[in-house]
């Protein structure tokens, strides 16, 4: 039998049950260190993550852990999976800070930071509102 270790944070009506795999530590991934990593959001998973005081999407709670993005990264996650879905808000960490964060194989192989612990929104080191362009897409600032 897989055993598998489940961390939990409720808060705001919200339930956020992430596994992590088998022997209760992350897939070994390339650490990356002194990275800052982002969070996209909803307007309404903004509202929920205030209420619960940490960020989960639909996306996170099916996968089992929270879908980050560095730098390089943000635009195309931002096209993908947030055009057309109105203001969107960016929010920035310290990937030093978050833990267990593992850096793993994602779009097209490239390494992603997924974090396998609830990711608290008072640790964000900037916010920002994203409104979209003419694309659809939410538009990032330029001082990130």
């Amino acid at each position: 039998m897989d055993a598998r270790a489940v961390v939990n944070a409720s808060g705001g009506g919200q339930r956020l049950s992430l596994q992590l795999p088998a022997g209760g530590k992350p897939a070994k991934a390339k650490s990356m260190q002194n990275r800052a990593v982002f969070k996209l959001l909803t307007e309404a998973e903004w509202q929920s993550a205030e209420l619960a005081g940490h960020a989960a999407s639909a996306l996170d709670l099916a996968d089992g852990y929270v879908h980050l993005s560095t730098r390089m990264q943000l635009a195309e996650t931002a096209r993908r999976h947030f055009s057309g879905k109105g203001r969107i808000k960016l929010l920035k960490f310290d990937s030093d800070a978050l833990s267990p964060l593992r850096w793993e194989p994602s779009r097209g192989g490239d390494l992603f930071p997924h974090l396998y612990a609830p990711l608290e929104i008072a640790r964000a080191e900037a916010a920002w509102w994203l409104e979209p362009g003419v694309d659809g897409a939410p538009s990032l600032p330029e001082d990130i």
